[in-house]
């Protein structure tokens, strides 16, 4: 938040008022001057007044969904560590057809036969299986499998523009499929933002249900769609401890230690002991590991981009206030973290 109100004041200010609205709305519920949202009645929820901070956590936590690697980067690890005989099974990200529709010169080269991580011939020794059996190893993956249970089946997203050369009308057509479940509650909600009348901007379309700007949709001047592009920006490594602090390179780091609870429905809350080793991530849980992971002595270590403090909402809402494509463009040069195709044409 700090971030955003040094460097965009006038999106952080929309963003306050954008609060105001929500909590306006939730006020008038509570009172009975408007009717409860279905669903809330029927599961016993009130909703609650929101902070500013409330958005932009499910604005990181929208980025986390779009960039995330973390339980394949430690399958991959507990299998590697764990059951060797698995690690040449492991397919790594390739693209499904050898046809591409980026200019030659920009498609990436294909893997070398056999090809793999690198520095695996450096790494610490695997861990012995005592007293661990295939069989354990199993339920272990299983039970890991079930505490991931948000985790998708392999799916894509499409999006593609037509030039208004090439359409009976003389206007280009836009289309977009962004592979969101259907759910309830659905991820995506349908909203118009509008400040037309003090001169600001009037856009309208869908957002991740919590968070403010339009990520699909469209104003009087454009219209933008989005799919999602997985680029690597989320890594795991195993670091050597000595009392409070772990080795990065050469340098000891101590870490800093906090208490997370989760509530958990019709269960005690889950309190996770977090090591946070500032400017470097975080250190993985042991309650979310069930099986031997990192070497004695050792813990593993988590780094995504997206710790830092990042501009989602400026990226959104400058796409929103745009006027001509160069404008939009540069909205989209806010994004820092989530990887996403971007398309999107003039009225």
């Amino acid at each position: 938040m700090e971030r955003l109100r040094d460097e965009a004041p006038d999106v952080y200010n929309m963003m306050v008022s954008w609060l105001a609205g929500v909590n306006q709305r939730i006020d008038e519920v509570i009172a009975g001057d408007a009717a409860m949202p279905q669903g809330f009645t029927e599961l016993g929820y009130v909703p609650e007044r929101w902070e500013l901070v409330d958005e932009f956590a499910l604005a990181k936590l929208m980025m986390l969904g779009n960039s995330n690697t973390f339980e394949f980067d430690l399958l991959s690890t507990i299998l590697y560590r764990n059951v060797p005989d698995t690690w040449d099974a492991i397919s790594l990200s390739q693209p499904m057809y050898a046809d591409a529709i980026m200019p030659p010169d920009e498609i990436p080269g294909a893997l070398k036969p056999g090809s793999k991580p690198s520095a695996l011939d450096q790494a610490p020794p695997r861990i012995p299986m005592d007293p661990w059996s295939p069989a354990a190893v199993g339920e272990a993956l299983v039970a890991m499998r079930h505490a991931f249970g948000h985790i998708a089946s392999p799916v894509g997203s499409n999006n593609w523009a037509i030039a208004g050369q090439h359409t009976a009308s003389g206007r280009p057509l836009i289309a977009n499929d962004p592979h969101q479940p259907l759910q309830s509650p659905s991820l995506m909600y349908a909203q118009h933002l509008s400040s037309a009348q003090d001169g600001g901007m009037s856009v309208a379309g869908f957002s991740f249900a919590g968070t403010a700007g339009v990520q699909l949709g469209h104003n009087d001047a454009l219209h933008w769609a989005a799919t999602t592009n997985f680029a690597d920006v989320m890594d795991i490594w195993e670091v050597r401890v000595e009392g409070e602090a772990v080795y990065i390179g050469d340098a000891l780091t101590p870490w800093e230690a906090r208490e997370e609870v989760i509530e958990v429905a019709g269960a005690e809350p889950l309190v996770l002991n977090i090591r946070d080793v500032p400017g470097y991530g975080t250190i993985v849980p042991a309650e979310m590991i069930p099986l031997p992971v990192a070497a004695p002595g050792r813990e593993l270590l988590v780094n995504w981009t997206g710790f830092a403090a990042t501009a989602e909402e400026q990226c959104f809402m400058r796409m929103a206030q745009a006027h001509t494509l160069e404008e939009w463009e540069a909205g989209v040069d806010h994004m820092e973290v989530g990887g996403f195709n971007f398309v999107a044409a003039t009225a």
